[in-house]
């Protein structure tokens, strides 16, 4: 039992250095050394490593080092269209069961978002998070919600990356306050209207962060390279201040 509380801690510490961009998309990383940085022997670490391989969160490379994924494009529109049919399909339910508690509870966050430090970039999409789970939970459907927080890794990463955009925090706070709107009145149109925009931004934000981080991206630039060396191992390696 203590190892596999272990085994998840390190699991869980990891996943969120990675997620929140602490460990960068294409850093090389080592075992041996996120090991030591953790205290804890290799085996949580080796373990952790698997299971984040399988999320698409890691590439391991036998020989070579393993590596902290890009931002895969491709799977960020497929992870988007998961997404986008869960929390559509959500709406009916969640304005049969809204009721006056939740749509305080969505004012609160609201608030909570346009306070958070621009500069704060975990607290928004935290918050953000929340506002959205709140839609699922109130619809009685938090395993859909649990299945997105699982399997969306790159869309999520991609997110977070967004909000270091300028004015970013602002339009969601303004795209959150449409979604209430439309909660509010019960209107069911209107609220997949405002979901629609607010989740469908994906290509202007993506023109912007190619130009700002195009080494956090899978581009066919660097699937070229890959393809002509098979394995193509970033130089940077881990820093660490975890």
């Amino acid at each position: 039992m203590r190892d596999a509380k272990l085994n998840d801690e390190v699991y869980r510490r990891l996943n969120n250095e990675i997620m929140d961009l602490t460990l960068e998309p294409g850093l090389t990383v080592s075992v041996q050394k996120l090991a030591s940085a953790f205290g804890v022997s290799r085996t949580p670490v080796r373990e952790a490593v698997i299971r984040l391989q399988k999320k698409g969160l890691v590439d391991i490379y036998p020989q070579s080092g393993t590596v902290i994924s890009r931002i895969s494009l491709e799977r960020i529109a497929q992870e988007r269209f998961l997404r986008r049919s869960l929390e559509l399909s959500a709406v009916e339910p969640f304005l049969q069961n809204c009721n006056s508690e939740v749509l305080s509870r969505m004012e609160d966050l609201i608030s909570a978002l346009r306070n958070t430090r621009a500069d704060d970039y975990r607290s928004a999409f935290a918050v953000d998070n929340e506002f959205h789970r709140l839609i699922f939970e109130t619809a009685g459907q938090l395993l859909s919600w649990e299945t997105i927080c699982d399997v969306v890794s790159h869309y999520n990463r991609f997110r977070i990356l967004s909000t270091r955009l300028e004015g970013i925090s602002q339009n969601i706070v303004v795209e959150h306050e449409a979604i209430l709107q439309a909660a509010q009145k019960h209107d069911k149109d209107a609220m997949c209207d405002a979901l629609e925009h607010h989740l469908g931004k994906v290509k202007q934000e993506t023109e912007q962060l190619l130009k700002l981080y195009p080494d956090y991206f899978v581009t066919e630039e660097n699937l070229a390279d890959n393809n002509r060396t098979l394995v193509r191992i970033p130089q940077r390696s881990v820093s660490f201040g975890i």
